[in-house]
């Protein structure tokens, strides 16, 4: 899905500017996204969750698509449900048991971050396991840790995995 195109453009992004595959990452083969860009773990939350909304958003988009081509109205409609901070509330709780501790680490920085806006369809305490579930996605995009953020991306969503759609 997304995450392979995401893998396979910057991973020939990286080779072809000849920077290496390996990030440090202990021989896992993820690569930083932004082969020039900042370094994940210096930016603030907010900056991660902004980052983290857009590649959340692309994904719940191409899986609204996966039951064909619909009206936009219905593609919304099956789209906005996984991207409510209700729902990426309810994900954080999912996700929690299974992340490690560089993970936990920013999920809590993004839920801590302050940030004065709540949307109407949501409680302060929503918003902020939600700003948390999407920095954390924003964290591992960045990162290049693709296969991790579609790990958790497919266990909130309950899709199907890559190899059987």
């Amino acid at each position: 899905m997304i995450f392979e195109r995401i893998k396979a453009f910057f991973g020939s992004r990286r080779r072809s500017c000849g920077a290496e595959q390996n990030d440090g990452d202990g021989g896992r083969g993820a690569s930083r996204a932004l082969t020039n860009g900042p370094d994940p773990d210096l930016l603030s939350a907010l900056s991660l969750a902004y980052v983290g909304d857009c590649v959340y958003e692309l994904y719940i988009r191409e899986l609204s698509l996966a039951g064909g081509d619909r009206p936009v109205s219905d593609l919304h409609s099956a789209s906005a449900s996984l991207a409510r901070a209700p729902f990426q509330a309810a994900a954080v709780k999912v996700i929690e048991p299974t992340l490690g501790a560089d993970e936990l680490a920013v999920l809590r920085r993004g839920m801590n971050a302050k940030n004065s806006h709540v949307p109407k369809n949501a409680t302060p305490k929503e918003y902020r396991l939600a700003t948390g579930f999407e920095a954390l996605i924003g964290w591992l995009y960045l990162k290049g840790r693709f296969d991790r953020l579609e790990e958790i991306v497919l266990r909130v969503t309950d899709a199907p995995s890559r190899d059987q759609t």
